[in-house]
């Protein structure tokens, strides 16, 4: 599941979304507004940029995106529930193995071979977990 308070884009959403002002509960700043939705089911992407001592690169994988089974009231963000197609376990251990980062981009309306010219561009390498 992804979620996050303030860095999603709300065309991931399946409804109408939200600003919203809650408690923050950590570093002792002001309560940050907030974009609250749920996500759209559906086909995507998820991708991560991260840095080698060869240089950068784009670690995916395709996903299946899906709404949560059960609201989330004490979740008040932005939320996303998605399962890799190569299956959690599998998955897991590839993003792993290939070093993918914590934050990551999310996609519905790219396709891999987009992604994979964004690469091209970027002159750096695409792990694409399968």
């Amino acid at each position: 599941m992804g979620s996050h308070m303030l860095e999603v884009d709300p065309t991931l959403a399946s409804d109408k979304p939200r600003v919203e002002v809650h408690p923050l509960g950590i570093g002792g700043k002001d309560d940050p507004a907030r974009l609250v939705f749920t996500g759209a089911e559906g086909k995507g992407y998820d991708i991560t940029l991260s840095y080698f001592d060869d240089g950068y690169k784009f670690i995916g994988y395709p996903v299946d995106c899906t709404t949560p089974e059960a609201e989330m009231p004490k979740l008040p963000v932005a939320k996303q529930m998605w399962v890799p197609e190569a299956g959690v376990a599998e998955g897991s251990k590839q993003w792993m193995k290939y070093g993918g980062g914590h934050h990551t981009v999310l996609t519905l309306a790219l396709s891999e071979d987009q992604l994979e010219s964004l690469a091209r561009l970027f002159k750096i390498d695409f792990i694409n977990i399968k």
